[in-house]
């Protein structure tokens, strides 16, 4: 693996186990054991880097999102594909922990960190109105929008929560909690006919919990 690409992926493990405000450039260095000139010769410090791994999020959200797997057609589909989304937010976690003092920080990033959210919620959007187009969801036209907002509130607030309440949990219950979040939110809107696969559902969560 070349230098810069495992810069960027000991960034990223330092940014999410020690939050991005507590690591240096100098810090990443000493991890990587090579000198701080060898890192400043492929990143002129933390913001650049940062810049890169926003950019990785984005393109690799947007890959997510636009795949074939994206067009659901049932409640067990939209369960699944959750996962690979949150999956993918967990692997960035650290941009939501402290966001508006991170974007103080580094102004250069507010616009393409803008984008990465707009484009997340009119995925999660977007979903939401193909399993209301087949009756999957009883959902009003005019409830798409604010319940895709929570959602998306939810997937990226909901692991610094469980930090913030000091819950020792794996990363796979991290991530199975944040999916049963999301779905649990989605339970009053359910058509009749999905309230036993929601059971299903809930019992596996059960078992894994």
């Amino acid at each position: 693996m070349k230098t810069k690409e495992r810069i960027l992926l000991q960034s990223l493990e330092l940014f999410n186990e020690e939050g991005e405000g507590n690591v240096s450039a100098v810090d990443i260095a000493n991890t990587l054991d090579i000198s701080p000139g060898n890192l400043y010769y492929h990143y002129k410090g933390k913001e650049p880097i940062l810049a890169q791994l926003l950019a990785q999020y984005s393109a690799e959200i947007a890959a997510i999102l636009n795949s074939p797997e994206a067009q659901l057609k049932t409640l067990e589909q939209h369960w699944l594909y959750l996962y690979v989304v949150a999956e993918e937010v967990y692997r960035y976690r650290f941009f939501y922990r402290n966001i508006t003092e991170l974007l103080q920080r580094f102004p250069s990033l507010h616009k393409p960190f803008t984008r990465l959210a707009r484009q997340l919620e009119n995925g999660i959007e977007q979903l939401l109105h193909a399993l209301r187009q087949r009756d999957v969801f009883e959902l009003e036209q005019s409830e798409v929008t604010p319940l895709g907002q929570s959602l998306c509130l939810v997937l990226t607030q909901w692991f610094n929560y469980n930090d913030n309440l000091g819950r020792q949990l794996s990363p796979s219950q991290s991530i199975h909690s944040v999916v049963y979040q999301l779905i649990s939110l989605c339970l009053p809107h359910l058509a009749g006919d999905q309230q036993a696969v929601w059971k299903q559902l809930r019992a596996l969560y059960q078992e894994a919990s």
